[in-house]
């Protein structure tokens, strides 16, 4: 489990490899439980046997657990570099804007295709960590944290869309901006030419 975590901290690895050597590392699990609970069972000693089933048990729900932190952390750590190019794009608007000018259209035009990046991405986290979902066992802390996780990702996405939103007002804002100034503009050379 360290090592797959330490891929996940590191961003350098997909989900899919790191779960991959997690499932290797769950049939360890399993045959070596295996025979330590068939070895206390042979000499007789129950207790011991029920102990080892206990740890089996515990060591696949945390196994099973990683596996669906990984996928979290995975999304986590793609939409993170996705977001990036969101804060790029609101600073190029803000010294635009800084500068006296009004922000060309194509700028929120960028946000909002980024958003829907961004969109996509937490729908398929979403579907992946519902997967995931159920193979954790249901009523245990694991299974409350997974679902607390997927109602984050719910969020996200409710967060993302309404982030679309604005940033398709924000178009409409513009170009509402440049008719009215192309507006003032005429009107102010009326009234000069009525002057003369």
């Amino acid at each position: 489990i360290a090592k797959s975590q330490a891929y996940a901290e590191n961003g350098k690895a997909n989900y899919k490899s790191q779960n991959s050597h997690l499932e290797y590392q769950k049939k360890q699990i399993k045959e070596s439980y295996y025979y330590q609970i068939k070895m206390a069972e042979l000499e007789g000693d129950m207790i011991k046997a029920d102990q080892l089933r206990a740890e089996r048990k515990k060591a696949l729900n945390d196994v099973t657990k990683q596996e669906f932190d990984n996928i979290k952390e995975t999304f986590d750590y793609q939409i993170g570099h996705i977001d990036d190019r969101i804060d790029d794009l609101t600073n190029k608007i803000s010294a635009v804007e800084n500068k006296g000018f009004i922000a060309d259209a194509s700028y929120y035009n960028a946000q909002a295709s980024v958003h829907e990046e961004i969109l996509g991405k937490l729908e398929s986290e979403k579907k992946k960590l519902r997967e995931q979902l159920k193979t954790i066992k249901k009523q245990t802390p694991a299974w409350y944290d997974a679902v607390e996780s997927i109602q984050d990702v719910d969020n996200q996405i409710a967060e993302t869309t309404n982030k679309i939103s604005e940033m398709k007002n924000a178009i409409n804002g513009v170009a509402d901006t440049l008719s009215g100034n192309i507006l003032d503009s005429f009107h102010d050379l009326n009234e000069e030419a009525d002057t003369l």
